[in-house]
């Protein structure tokens, strides 16, 4: 079974520990792949007709 996961990193000064921290969990886990987020709560501002 492969899993994937999505991993949202909050800013800070310790960004790289954190990564590095998920992908030891992840190594450790058997997750073949994961996705770190950053800014996942941002609004999305643009408008729908707009060209994006």
């Amino acid at each position: 079974m492969y899993y994937a996961l999505r991993f949202q990193v909050l800013p800070g000064p310790d960004v790289a520990g954190t990564a590095a921290r998920v992908a030891e969990f992840c190594g450790d886990h058997g997750i073949g792949e994961v996705v770190l987020i950053t800014g996942g709560e941002e609004v999305w501002t643009a408008q729908a007709d707009e060209d994006v």
